[in-house]
């Protein structure tokens, strides 16, 4: 596979309060950088989720420093 090479490229849909990188748990906005794919789901209420790996280090830094919770367990379904 090439790196870089786009393999699907599809719409989607995001939080309820799109606009901005998510900043904490339940502000509906979606997460904003490169994350990578590292759970599933093959029960998931919507065929088949797959989680990504947020919040990253900094992150969790970002959300402690200013004491929220930086929210997790962000799945792609459909």
């Amino acid at each position: 596979m090439l790196i870089g090479a786009i393999v699907l490229q599809t719409n989607v849909a995001l939080g309820f309060e799109p606009e901005g990188d998510k900043q904490q748990e339940g502000d509906g906005k979606s997460s904003v950088g490169i994350f990578q794919i590292d759970r599933r789901n093959p029960q998931s209420a919507y065929r088949l989720s797959f989680g990504i790996n947020f919040p990253l280090p900094n992150d969790i830094s970002r959300a402690l420093s200013q004491g929220i919770n930086p929210g997790g367990d962000i799945f792609i379904h459909g």
